[in-house]
């Protein structure tokens, strides 16, 4: 890993270099990513039959938590971020019924 430039050696010390942080969070990313494999096969199988991105967006909001995941998510159905925003907001804002 030193070799690699993931690690330091400083004063006897390792520690993380900075594309050690990012290497290491990029690894918690896809730790976590694997709790939603079964959710994930769920949106996979709806996007295959041809359903418009904003019904991809609300089922992506209603069934991933981890704000992370989901902004992966919504790039790689191409919704804009400030219809992303809006389908979230619409969502976690009490209605004025």
């Amino acid at each position: 890993m030193l070799n690699a430039g993931l690690i330091k050696r400083h004063k006897g010390k390792y520690s993380h270099t900075l594309l050690g942080n990012v290497v290491y969070d990029t690894h918690l990313t896809i730790g976590k990513t694997r709790t939603y494999y079964l959710k994930l096969k769920v949106i996979e199988s709806i996007e295959a039959s041809d359903n418009p991105e904003r019904e991809l967006a609300q089922l992506i909001n209603a069934l991933i938590d981890n704000h992370q995941i989901k902004d992966i998510l919504m790039k790689s159905i191409h919704v804009p971020a400030t219809e992303s925003s809006s389908i979230i907001s619409a969502k976690t804002m009490p209605s004025k019924e």
